[in-house]
């Protein structure tokens, strides 16, 4: 055998399986066709954050800097600079990872890979001649790529995706529409929004952010009023037409049955993203599907033998971190060891203004499945740290078991939710209580303080809520 184990993709699945191997003592290789990092480091996590960071920041200085006493006279937006700095950190990061393969010993192979049968894989370099490698097991972790319609008018100049504008093949649009109300469409809302587009954003669904809570949902769609976003609901575009150097849309509203049309600069399509698997597979060579994503079990083994599959490959919630803690699982189950993180536990995070992040069952969740549960709830408003940021819209909600109290679900709408969820996602991973949550001391003033309001609220003991009879 040429190595105990042969990764095809290196994104954060596939880099983290392959250092965490080594570390183990695995004779490790890694082709990658593309940049180490894969998508998230290249076109998706790093540079949309770097992106609505830079958003933000100007954002500030448009409003919230004035409402502190500090007054900014001409400030303006430098496109450019704004994705050389997105470049600068994905480099620096994409360095550090590429230094981490050669301190572990882990071989990165640059070229196209290539499944031929378990323990065989093909391996077309950039240059040279096409080589067989073979392994004691291979990880399929090529990712996925941004899904475009099929209908002709998505392939019009005034049309993008997210790799157009993480790539730098866009500007700073005066107008876009954005189609798709899931993690990319709204944060690329917030984006725009932040740099002064016009920013409108279609849903075929009856609301934004579907398959999360109602209540999320319903406070970032208020948030996005308050911005000027503007959103329309059970709404098809039926139509894309050429239009003035930008595009004309036409657009059916699905529950009214009424048409109409919208006149935008740029079309910016963001339905999802669909397994990479593109020459993934040899002719002849045939793995188990589910739909159009490739079935694992358990152990995310696929139906060839020795053969594993992680990321966006697998479907789930199509998470940077969840297909780290899968290729953390695979690395240390071939090494006969066991991982300390548990791949069930899944935080989603969204990174617009105000953060959102969520873990577990929500509310609605837990009732479909006939569970008893208890909710807690509180309002950011009257949170301090949350004012003094100008972060004081959303909440805190924790959906628990009745009567035990065990955490089985978490819901945040507010500064820092992305950072926050880590506590409960460890929480429901060790099956704590509120009892247990509410033993920790937390400082103030901080974000984390909202939390032992929520808990509290459980029982109506929450101190800076006005009690209900009072409200009233």
């Amino acid at each position: 055998m040429d190595y105990q184990l042969i990764i095809i993709g290196s994104g954060p699945g596939g880099y983290v399986a392959a250092i965490r191997a080594a570390q183990y003592g695995l004779k490790v290789a890694v082709i990658e066709e593309r940049d180490a990092g894969g998508t998230c480091l290249n076109r998706g996590c790093i540079p949309t954050k770097a992106l609505l960071h830079a958003g933000a920041s100007y954002r500030s200085l448009e409003s919230d800097f004035a409402d502190m006493g500090i007054q900014v006279s001409s400030a303006s937006l430098d496109w450019e600079r704004m994705h050389e700095r997105k470049k600068e950190v994905v480099l620096k990061v994409r360095g550090g990872v590429e230094a981490l393969f050669k301190g572990n010993g882990v071989e990165m192979l640059r070229g196209h890979g290539k499944l031929l049968a378990p323990g065989k894989v093909e391996f077309t370099p950039a240059e040279g001649d096409v080589q067989t490698l073979t392994a004691d097991h291979v990880i399929l972790a090529s990712g996925s790529v941004p899904t475009m319609p099929q209908e002709d008018y998505y392939q019009l100049p005034c049309v993008i995706n997210s790799d157009d504008i993480l790539e730098g093949k866009t500007k700073p649009y005066k107008s876009v529409a954005i189609l798709g109300g899931g993690v990319i469409g709204v944060e690329f809302a917030d984006f725009y929004n932040s740099i002064g587009s016009e920013v409108t954003l279609i849903v075929t669904s009856p609301r934004i952010l579907r398959l999360m809570d109602k209540e999320l949902a319903s406070n970032l769609n208020r948030a996005f009023k308050k911005k000027g976003v503007k959103v329309l609901t059970n709404t098809s575009v039926t139509g894309i037409e050429e239009a003035d150097g930008g595009a004309k849309l036409l657009l059916t509203d699905v529950k009214k049955d009424t048409q109409s049309e919208l006149e935008v600069e740029a079309v910016l399509v963001a339905k999802g993203r669909h397994p990479n698997m593109e020459g993934l597979l040899a002719d002849g060579v045939e793995l188990e599907m589910n739909r159009k994503f490739v079935k694992v079990d358990e152990n995310f083994q696929t139906s060839l033998p020795g053969v594993y599959a992680i990321g966006d490959l697998i479907g789930g919630f199509q998470l940077a971190h969840e297909a780290s803690c899968e290729g953390e699982y695979v690395a240390a189950l071939l090494a006969g060891q066991k991982s300390h993180t548990d791949p069930r536990m899944v935080p989603s995070c969204i990174y617009t203004s105000p953060e959102i992040s969520s873990v577990g069952l929500t509310e609605e969740e837990a009732k479909e499945q006939g569970i008893a549960i208890k909710t807690g709830k509180y309002l950011m408003a009257g949170n301090g740290k949350s004012m003094i940021d100008h972060e004081d819209q959303g909440f805190i909600k924790f959906v628990v078991s009745d009567p035990e109290e065990k955490l089985l679900g978490v819901q945040m709408i507010c500064g820092r939710a992305t950072d926050l969820i880590s506590e409960f996602t460890a929480a429901m991973a060790q099956g704590l209580t509120v009892k247990q949550l509410l033993s920790g001391m937390r400082p103030h003033p901080t974000y984390c303080e909202g939390i032992s309001e929520a808990l509290e609220s459980i029982h109506e003991m929450s101190i800076h809520t006005m009690p209900a009879k009072k409200r009233r």
